[in-house]
């Protein structure tokens, strides 16, 4: 598929409104899904507010945000560290996933961009351990993965 093709996609592709996602989740409830489906709210606004996401990560969800919307420097970044910060406290750490979606053109490659998020996070006051769940762990335990120990992180940021 041509990038003009995905690009003309992406555009006329219609959300998934409010009501598809809490029929989609309670579906994946009720069917058992013992790791939770992963939502990502692109638009805080528009796909899920706060107590959506609250709710949502208490049915088991995981949330995830890019973080290409709040590093320094991406060509996506529409929040700030507050924002971050506010998201993470309406889905809890236990169920907040960081991905990276960088590496586009004109955009960071994604190793800088999990350099600038755990930066970020340590910023504002999150642990180390907190810091791996968000940027890995959670993402591992959606998968069944066991997540590997890692080096301190205050040596990347």
């Amino acid at each position: 598929m041509t990038q003009t093709r995905q690009k003309q996609i992406s555009e006329t592709a219609p959300s998934p409104t409010a009501d598809e996602i809490d029929r989609l989740l309670v579906g994946a409830v009720d069917l058992h899904c013992h790791t939770g489906p992963s939502v990502m709210p692109r638009c805080i606004d528009h796909i899920a507010a706060m107590d959506d996401m609250t709710t949502l990560a208490g049915m088991g969800a995981y949330l995830e945000h890019s973080m290409c919307m709040f590093i320094e420097g991406s060509i996506y970044q529409f929040y700030d560290n507050d924002n971050l910060r506010a998201l993470v406290e309406a889905g809890t750490i236990e169920k907040t996933i960081l991905g990276s979606d960088l590496g586009q053109n004109k955009n960071s490659l994604p190793v800088d961009g999990f350099r600038s998020v755990v930066g970020i996070c340590l910023e504002i006051d999150y642990s180390e351990e907190e810091i791996r769940r968000m940027t890995g762990g959670n993402a591992c335990e959606l998968m069944g993965l066991e997540q590997v120990r890692h080096v301190s992180l205050a040596a990347t940021a």
